[in-house]
């Protein structure tokens, strides 16, 4: 039994590639060098382009949307402004004069502390030697010396102390 073996062509460097016929004769599989393109550092930089466009539309889209709630905020600043601050007539038709709502304030306070203080001593009448009734920047501070509260060494009020006590709690309630 005679084994043929093909016959193997060399082919020269600087030619064109063998044909089909050569390479089915060499028994494997020749694969032809694939040619560089010629546009691939450029299709990196349109993908990098298309990136940086799309970051560029979507940052425009975030400033512009945050102008516009600026604007609203402004729009709404200068009403209030205008309204309070400015002389705007606001509500009250005919008033060229800004209400002083701080002085208004004021005043409300100094009436309730009025109030507070003659009931106080209305309800405290015989005790007004005992119990001093003092207006002070936040209200009204009671000052009870303690012997009149507690006995030198205790620590129980004393029952004229609960006479005192029970006559202000209600105008504690009354005036919350």
């Amino acid at each position: 039994m005679q084994i043929l073996a093909p016959s193997i062509q060399t082919i020269p460097r600087n030619t064109e590639p063998p044909t089909e016929e050569l390479r089915y004769l060499s028994g494997r599989k020749m694969f032809k060098k694939r040619k560089k393109e010629e546009g691939s550092h450029s299709s990196f930089m349109l993908t990098y382009t298309n990136l940086m466009m799309l970051l560029m539309t979507f940052f425009i889209v975030l400033v512009s949307m945050g102008r516009i709630q600026e604007e609203k905020v402004k729009i709404g600043m200068y009403s209030f402004r205008e309204a309070f601050f400015s002389g705007g007539l606001g509500m009250l038709f005919g008033s060229k004069k800004p209400i002083d709502f701080k002085y208004l304030i004021q005043q409300e306070r100094i009436k309730l502390q009025k109030k507070i203080s003659t009931s106080l001593e209305r309800a405290l009448e015989k005790e007004k030697k005992k119990v001093e009734i003092v207006p002070v920047k936040e209200g009204i501070a009671l000052r009870i010396p303690g012997e009149i509260l507690f006995d030198l060494g205790k620590a129980e009020l004393k029952p004229e102390a609960k006479k005192i006590l029970d006559k202000l709690v209600p105008v504690f309630k009354k005036y919350n």
